[in-house]
């Protein structure tokens, strides 16, 4: 079942959205290059799997080609 309600009705990834936001306080709090850099390498990794994840729910899910029109990824009315 594609579950589109709730916030699901503004982003596809809200799980991925709150592990970086949930990230951003360390770095900002105790900031270093490698926390910076573990950040960076969190977010590539996110969006490739996002895109791995969405490749085979268009194939799974009849409606999400739909879906994918009218939300967005991972942060909300931007990307």
């Amino acid at each position: 079942v594609l579950v589109d309600s709730g916030i699901y009705s503004a982003i596809r990834h809200p799980m991925y959205f709150a592990q970086v936001v949930a990230v951003i306080p360390l770095i900002i709090d105790y900031y270093s290059f490698p926390r910076l850099l573990s950040l960076i390498v969190l977010i590539i990794a996110l969006l490739l799997k996002i895109r791995y994840e969405e490749s085979h729910l268009v194939n799974h899910f009849d409606g999400y080609s739909e879906y994918i029109k009218r939300t967005k990824r991972v942060i909300p009315f931007i990307y």
